[in-house]
């Protein structure tokens, strides 16, 4: 059983390209850095525009194309009733941030297509400091 899985680690292990970093430390370090500054721009807002939102939605389904634009249509159906939504979420955040995640949340029939994942990505940026609710519920992770 070891020689037939170290023959097939043999026979394959050459088609894959050799294991090394995508970039060097300084430079991940540096988009860290450069990613952190981009999310602490919406610290405080009480509102946020359509592309702020787009923006946003782009940075966390970068490797979903599909909820990616699931999340778009939500909001680009009606940029009117998604950005009320919106503000009264970042009001409410703070305060009772379960009602904050379910004003955004398509299932509590407000920004529709828009999952508990999405409207976190939101508060967390708008509210990063947080009452702690995030980090404590086990679907957001």
């Amino acid at each position: 059983m070891i020689d037939r899985a170290h023959s097939l680690v043999s026979y394959w292990l050459p088609t894959y390209p050799n294991v090394c970093p995508w970039v060097d430390h300084k430079a991940r370090e540096a988009l860290r850095y450069s990613e952190d500054a981009w999310l602490d721009s919406y610290r405080g807002s009480y509102a946020l525009t359509c592309k702020e939102v787009r923006d946003l939605i782009d940075w966390k389904w970068t490797a979903n194309p599909a909820r990616r634009t699931k999340s778009r249509r939500g909001v680009e159906a009606d940029w009117n009733h998604a950005s009320h939504c919106i503000a009264r979420a970042l009001t409410d955040a703070g305060a009772d941030d379960i009602a904050a995640v379910d004003a955004l949340r398509g299932r509590s029939g407000d920004i529709r297509a828009w999952e508990t994942l999405m409207a976190s990505v939101v508060l967390a940026a708008c509210r990063p400091q947080g009452s702690g609710v995030f980090r404590e519920c086990p679907y957001l992770s």
